[in-house]
């Protein structure tokens, strides 16, 4: 989410969204020259639709009111997150089982991390069996998910 975020309205080079949540923490977004011009920030397909036609009705001074209002609320929200979520948390850890690269390589070759964190899973599954299943999702046939190759799965993913 706190990606997401970034990359509506902050330069590619100051991001580096394969990191951890730690350092994207660390990213100073009240810095304007991290920022993205009024033409790359994002506001969503129909917004940007919109925004373009109102560019030949409109005072440009509008237009421009309109993506410093965006950029102040993205700048806002990012900074909630980054107050309020404490990113060292191990939950975001236990996250990283998501991301094909991981779950794929079987980066992590037990989900025992997940279970050590949600203590009450212990009662409700089979650790064991679930363990299993985690190893074994990494042999599927990539043909199950509609790709050809491990780089295709993960362009599909992200």
């Amino acid at each position: 989410m706190l990606n997401t975020f970034l990359c509506n309205f902050v330069k590619k080079e100051h991001l580096n969204l394969s990191s951890d949540l730690k350092s994207l923490k660390q990213i100073d977004v009240t810095k304007t020259e991290i920022h993205l011009n009024n033409d790359h920030i994002y506001v969503g397909m129909e917004a940007h639709a919109i925004l373009e036609d109102l560019k030949t009705k409109a005072p440009i001074e509008e237009v421009n009111k309109f993506y410093a209002s965006c950029r102040e609320f993205y700048v806002e929200i990012v900074l909630q997150i980054q107050k309020r979520f404490d990113l060292n948390e191990k939950l975001f850890d236990i996250l990283k089982y998501v991301d094909p690269k991981i779950a794929r390589n079987l980066e992590k070759q037990s989900v025992k991390d997940v279970f050590d964190k949600f203590n009450f899973l212990t009662t409700k599954c089979n650790m064991q069996k679930a363990d299993n299943e985690w190893r074994n999702q990494a042999l599927i046939d990539l043909k199950h998910f509609g790709v050809e190759s491990e780089e295709e799965l993960k362009k599909h993913a992200s």
